[in-house]
């Protein structure tokens, strides 16, 4: 990852355009990729300018996740109010 953030701060604070066409992006511009890539919700973030080739927000691992027995899954409603939390190995 240091190699993305010393390319990250080699950039322009905002992109560079020759014309119409963008001849370089900005540190504005990949700082909203990857909130588009934190956020919950279906959007990927495009990190490929810092070397990320992956969409950012999608999950990494080929084979999967791996639970313990332990594991659990929590249902929680969008207010945070309420939460009910259900263990794997009770399903």
């Amino acid at each position: 990852m240091n190699l993305g953030f010393s390319k990250f701060i080699s950039f322009p604070n905002h992109n560079v355009f020759d014309g119409n066409t963008k001849a370089s992006s900005g540190k504005r511009e990949i700082l909203e990729e990857v909130l588009n890539g934190l956020h919950a919700n279906p959007t990927f973030g495009n990190l490929k300018d810092i070397g990320i080739t992956t969409p950012f927000g999608q999950l990494q691992q080929p084979n999967g996740i791996l639970l313990s027995d332990e594991a659990k899954i929590r249902y929680q409603s969008p207010t945070g109010l309420f939460e009910r939390t259900v263990s794997l190995k009770d399903l």
